[in-house]
């Protein structure tokens, strides 16, 4: 974070270290709940710069993807993007990411603190491609606006009807800044990327118009009703993307890619038997560590968790079961042998895939 915007937020009330795995600048300004309500019935604005913003330039560089990843991305058109996952060799995620189409250079929007790590792991597989990997994470700022009210406030109303991961541009209020209909979080999220020197302005034009800003804390709390799992919790190299619910993220009919024998093997022979799910309790939140559990011995483990208000509190983790169904009791053992009742509400993605299937 650049000392301007750390001089925005803390003028603005922003405070606390963040929950790293969100990407976001601040903790909270003041009221983590009246933010999370803000989210949930008119619109949040979250700094969520420290994610990796990478461009790739190079007349090789969708080969050199189409190769590294899951997602068929060859024929993706001038503007539009879609969802992917890095794998390594044993078909485990190394990242997942969303790949924006351009004619000057592809962009990748990342996890949090993972830019470094994703750079890497391409130039490892660059021998004689015509392939630049350029991070942009710190030249610039990204905010993500959610809630209903989302698409009113960045003044582009079709936002709200564009594709998935589209890119676009918009004039926020005279600066040009690039935006993107992205991953559901609150109902809508639109994500804005800009150069450090104008953030400062266009959060002052966000909060002109009504904006509310908010933390990590409370973009965990709504990323968590999403069922939206992050990097370092729930996505790791422990996991494949299968078990991490990314189906969204696979094309089974694309061509070879690093891990694609291990995660078609899965798809082929139905050898899933862990999978991501939501669920919620009663507050407090379990931490994460604790155990999941059925009455036939299925064990898990919680992953994430965070009080939503209420008295509610909602939780990701790993099961390993046959089919997880939603409204199916788990329990939940936190330390000391404390043990109470979730139920499931949702698989973070779609369902596995049927054989020969693709995701969507």
């Amino acid at each position: 974070m650049t000392e301007e915007m750390r001089s925005w937020h803390n003028g603005h009330g922003g405070r606390g270290e963040p929950w790293a795995p969100t990407g976001c600048s601040v903790a909270d300004y003041g009221d983590a709940n009246a933010e999370v309500e803000a989210g949930r019935a008119d619109v949040l604005v979250v700094d969520r710069s420290r994610c990796a913003r990478l461009q790739l330039n190079g007349q090789d560089r969708r080969d050199l993807l189409q190769r590294l990843t899951t997602n068929d991305l060859l024929a993706l058109p001038e503007g539009k993007g879609a969802a992917t996952t890095f794998t390594n060799g044993k078909g485990r995620i190394v990242d997942r990411v969303v790949v924006h189409a351009a004619s000057d250079g592809d962009m990748i929007v990342g996890s949090a603190g993972r830019a470094e790590a994703i750079a890497a792991w391409i130039a490892q597989y660059v021998i004689r491609e015509d392939v630049e990997v350029v991070d942009l994470t710190a030249a610039t700022v990204q905010l993500d606006v959610l809630g209903p009210r989302a698409a009113e406030l960045c003044h582009a109303p079709l936002v709200a009807f564009a594709d998935l991961h589209e890119l676009m541009q918009l004039d926020l209020g005279g600066v040009q800044v690039l935006a993107a209909k992205s991953d559901t979080v609150a109902g809508l999220t639109v994500r804005l990327i800009m150069p450090t020197g104008v953030a400062p302005r266009v959060c002052n034009w966000l909060v002109g118009r009504g904006a509310r800003f908010g933390g990590s804390t409370a973009y965990n709390a709504l990323r968590l009703e999403a069922g939206l799992p992050l990097y370092g919790p729930e996505l790791n190299e422990e996991h494949n993307p299968l078990e991490a619910g990314l189906v969204d993220t696979l094309h089974f009919g694309k061509g070879c890619y690093v891990g694609q024998e291990v995660v078609a093997r899965m798809d082929t022979y139905m050898k899933q038997r862990r999978y991501l799910i939501a669920l919620e309790t009663e507050t407090p939140a379990p931490p994460p560590g604790s155990r999941l559990f059925l009455p036939n011995g299925d064990e898990g483990e919680v992953t994430s968790a965070a009080d939503v208000g209420h008295g509610r509190a909602r939780l990701l983790g790993y099961l390993k079961t046959e089919d997880p169904k939603v409204g199916m009791e788990v329990g939940v053992r936190v330390e000391g042998g404390t043990e109470r009742k979730a139920f499931v509400v949702r698989r973070p993605s779609q369902a596995p895939a049927p054989k020969g299937g693709e995701g969507s």
